[in-house]
């Protein structure tokens, strides 16, 4: 068996979670768990004999691939030995139903043992329970001691960042920066994925794309092949358009999240597929909850106006406050971006203070400011990519891009283009 190694530590206060798993279901796992701050990943193993000394980490939880013991009876007999930690067990379809069901009824009465699943089980869902039962555990005092796992030889496995591009107004730029922050990623050879949510979806106007396929495709026979042949290319990007028109918007608001037709349901393929960065941009509609409680990182895009203000201030409550342990939004993964800046308008220092005076508590730092260059509209005209066309919205648009990916924007080939006329009607994203 191979060594082990620390895979991640987060802010201090996170709870420590065990992967115990072949390398790559923990990798598949990791890159799950990573981004979210409420825990961290201190180490991996890959055998009980493993697992048994890396206890020494002070785990809370245990992620437990089934296939790491022998044989059944071995899998309760260990699990039976971890009654201090808790435990989720894993166990692959390549199992026979006839002793899953046994492992299963063997192991669910202990009462250390959270979950016994397949690995069909939603990875996003999953997550969500695991911090709902550890901080119900810590809440109740059960935990005191804080896990360390401080060690060297860290092998890097690329999280997935799931991130949302949204403000409850609509016209604030939210299409233009997640298509150019997707494409900033993609540009620098991170797996990315773009998925619309709009109706009539903007995403294969600006891109230069077909309306169809889009998401309606998939959501006829959600299956990971489906995904796939819905998916359209532009450059190196992936970009899943969205609905054609509002009533297969309203008919998807509409579906229980457990669906596999379900918002969350394709952002989970999406993670199998292999992708480490998923931009999906988020209108301002009823669709709006389903996406906001699969993302792990949310970019706020926000009006240089009194208005602005009001608005973002009101959308970060809504998701910080109201969408709650429903949400994987941890408030350290928000991002507020200000969109549009010229001199006519709020300067960012006086849009922070009023968002500050408005919230009435300290509001999260701007990431990005970024510059209204007609450039960046003339460029969406023609189907073109702002990023490849404005240096002003390219250095603003790399810097959201650093911060979240570690990518960096490419540069423009060239100085802003002149407009080329009588192609398209300029579209207001």
């Amino acid at each position: 068996m191979s060594g082990w190694s620390q895979l991640t530590q987060a802010a201090d206060g996170a709870v420590p979670v065990l992967l115990a798993a072949t390398p790559q279901t923990a990798e598949m796992w990791y890159a799950v768990l990573a981004n979210e701050p409420r825990l961290r990943v201190v180490a991996r193993a890959v055998s009980p004999e493993d697992l048994k000394a890396k206890l020494a980490t002070q785990p809370h939880v245990i992620l437990l691939e089934a296939l790491i013991a022998p044989s059944p009876q071995a899998l309760i007999s260990l699990v039976a030995g971890l009654g201090q930690y808790q435990i989720y067990v894993m166990v692959p379809g390549t199992v026979p139903d006839a002793e899953y069901e046994a492992v299963r009824q063997e192991l669910e009465p202990m009462p250390h043992v959270q979950k016994v699943f397949r690995d069909s089980e939603n990875l996003v869902e999953l997550t969500r329970q695991i911090v709902a039962n550890a901080q119900t555990q810590q809440q109740a005092g059960g935990w005191n001691a804080s896990g360390n796992g401080h060690g060297g030889g860290a092998r890097v496995v690329m999280p997935v960042r799931i991130v949302g591009v949204y403000n409850q107004a609509g016209g604030v730029g939210k299409t233009t920066i997640a298509t150019n922050l997707a494409f900033a990623a993609s540009q620098q050879g991170i797996p990315t994925l773009l998925i619309g949510l709009g109706a009539p979806d903007d995403l294969p106007l600006v891109l230069g794309l077909k309306a169809v396929p889009n998401i309606t495709n998939w959501r006829a026979q959600p299956t990971p092949e489906t995904l796939k042949a819905s998916l359209q290319k532009r450059d190196v990007l992936d970009v899943l358009a969205g609905f054609p028109d509002v009533l297969s918007q309203a008919q998807a608001a509409g579906t229980p999240s457990d669906a596999p037709n379900s918002v969350r349901a394709l952002i989970d393929q999406a993670i199998r597929l292999g992708y480490a960065a998923i931009v999906v941009d988020i209108p301002q509609a009823a669709i709006a909850a389903s996406a906001l409680v699969t993302v792990n990182t949310l970019v706020l895009v926000a009006r240089p106006s009194i208005e602005g203000v009001m608005r973002t201030v009101t959308t970060y409550r809504t998701v910080v406050e109201r969408l709650g342990a429903d949400s994987l939004l941890h408030p350290q993964a928000i991002r507020v971006v200000l969109n549009r800046v010229d001199d006519r308008r709020l300067d960012p220092g006086a849009w922070h203070a009023l968002a500050t005076r408005y919230h009435q508590k300290p509001f999260p730092a701007l990431t990005a400011v970024v510059p209204d260059d007609p450039a960046v509209g003339e460029a969406q005209d023609n189907a073109d990519v702002p990023l490849l066309v404005s240096r002003q919205f390219a250095a603003a648009v790399g810097a959201l891009a650093a911060d979240l990916f570690g990518a960096v924007a490419p540069a423009p080939k060239a100085a802003p283009v002149a407009p080329r006329r009588g192609k398209r009607l300029r579209l207001k994203i």
